[in-house]
């Protein structure tokens, strides 16, 4: 995406429908916050064995939708006449994917079993929310310079915090330690669950009576 808008600046693409530049720039922008997604889904599911879930499936049904939906927008491009709307209507749509998927992984990196520093997690988390703003991009030269060089700044910060949680160990011993917490606390749950709504079940009988 970046690569397509340092092209797009030298004016490498004159030759090419705008449109079609357009759209290959917010399909790998998705293709990008899609990762990020599937990152998360791997810290908080079981992957393997595989017959504790088809992960291949689900990267497939991710990879799948972002298709749909630049597949949708270049339908909706082309053959509108509001294009103007339309692409903000996609623009929006794909900020909203982006930060939410960028937020649900960054969520995972407060868990204790990883704590990560929480000034670390703070701009993260302003990363995804900037993701918002991408329908304000192509507003004017000095908004995109602004945004972009934050954007990058704090992508850099992620590269380099995921960087550490793997060099030091801390990310291997978070997925063994949340596999094993997490049998553990599904039958505990379960128990608990039980025992409050047994006392619950008893408290409404003697009010009862």
């Amino acid at each position: 995406m970046y690569g397509i808008w340092f092209l797009q600046s030298l004016q490498f693409f004159t030759n090419i429908d705008p449109r079609f530049i357009y759209l290959a720039t917010d399909f790998f922008g998705l293709l990008a916050s899609s990762q990020l997604f599937l990152c998360y889904l791997v810290m908080v599911k079981s992957t393997v064995p595989p017959e504790h879930g088809d992960w291949y499936r689900e990267i497939s049904l991710v990879l799948l939708g972002i298709t749909a939906i630049i597949v949708v927008q270049a339908l909706c491009i082309f053959t509108s006449k509001s294009a103007v709307r339309i692409d903000q209507l996609f623009e929006g749509l794909e900020g909203l994917l982006s930060g939410v998927g960028l937020a649900l992984f960054v969520g995972r990196l407060e868990s204790k079993l990883i704590a990560s520093p929480r000034s670390i997690v703070a701009a993260l988390y302003a990363y995804a929310v900037l993701q918002f703003s991408y329908p304000q991009l192509m507003q004017d030269k000095s908004t995109f310079l602004a945004l972009t060089t934050i954007a990058l700044f704090l992508k850099l910060t992620l590269f380099v915090e995921v960087r550490r949680l793997i060099s030091s160990g801390i990310l291997t011993y978070y997925m063994h330690e949340y596999e094993r917490r997490f049998d553990k606390d599904q039958k505990h749950r379960s128990v608990i669950l039980a025992q409050l709504l047994k006392s619950h079940d008893s408290m409404h009988d003697v009010k009862v009576e």
